[in-house]
């Protein structure tokens, strides 16, 4: 886990299924959920824009979001 201030981060394995500017919408083995761009770290926000629908990835996720929905 990767910790920025005081949230913690998980790095989840999915597809990228959606892409909005709020927010996208992850698949993986364990479930799909909506994820907020604020709850993904930089470095990930930054290559969503970059990645193709349907892409597969890693994906660094606040953990209290990726346990929400389903993710890990």
């Amino acid at each position: 886990m990767m910790l920025r201030g005081n949230e913690r981060f998980v790095e989840v394995e999915g597809t990228l299924e959606k892409r909005t500017s709020r927010g996208i919408l992850l698949e993986t083995e364990l479930g799909r959920g909506w994820i907020g761009r604020s709850c993904l770290g930089y470095a990930t926000d930054v290559a969503v824009d970059t990645m193709r629908i349907g892409e597969k990835g890693r994906f660094r996720v606040m953990k209290w979001v990726a346990e929400k929905n389903g993710l890990i």
